[in-house]
């Protein structure tokens, strides 16, 4: 008898097939470190958005494991959910490398599309840097706790390079174990950082 798979199964097959492509060309063109398997690994958690319930979304596992626990290396499938999209955005996953396609698609399939287009502008602002790469940690890591989104939705696209750099410095100092996964995925994506 064939074992029955959920929808969002079929969601995290589909993103981790494309991530993990996407790492071993940029591991074989020498464009980052092959110790950034480890970040790439994805799994089944919620996200928590403003006024919404829970929502089961593919975050990075690693992630979910410093939030969490760090003896929880899976957490349970929901049940299924026909009204569940499996539409990810192809387009986002290839113009925005690793696991920053992924948070966006994610969002998109998940009708936050304003926090989605926020994002996407953020992220250009500060392209080719190393806080790029950060802001995308910090985004799932407040999604994933329900984190208020005011900053991400109407502060943050205010405030002078400086400024969000403060802010980054700050709310890694809210977590250590986040600090140093954010400063080791940085260190291992370190060519797919482009000079400005």
């Amino acid at each position: 008898m064939k074992e029955y798979k959920t929808r969002y199964e079929e969601i995290l097959k589909y993103y981790q097939a494309w991530l993990m492509g996407f790492s071993k060309l940029a591991v074989r063109q020498g464009m980052c470190h092959q110790n950034i398997y480890y970040s790439h690994y994805l799994m089944i958690g919620c996200l928590n958005f403003p006024n919404k319930e829970p929502a089961h979304a593919v975050v990075p596992q690693c992630l979910h494991k410093i939030i969490f626990c760090p003896q929880v290396e899976k957490s349970s499938l929901p049940i299924d959910d026909q009204n569940v999209s499996l539409s990810t955005q192809e387009d986002l996953l290839v113009h925005h490398p690793m696991l920053e396609g992924v948070l966006l698609s994610e969002c998109v399939r998940l009708k936050q599309r304003s926090l989605t287009n926020k994002l996407i502008s953020l992220f250009q602002q500060f392209s080719g840097t190393e806080i790029r790469l950060k802001l995308v940690w910090l985004c799932w890591y407040d999604l994933m706790l329900g984190n208020d989104l005011t900053d991400w939705i109407e502060n943050l696209k205010f405030k002078s390079d400086a400024e969000v750099t403060q802010w980054m410095c700050d709310r890694q100092a809210e977590n250590v174990a986040l600090t140093n996964a954010m400063d080791e995925y940085v260190l291992f994506a370190y060519r797919t950082v482009v000079a400005p």
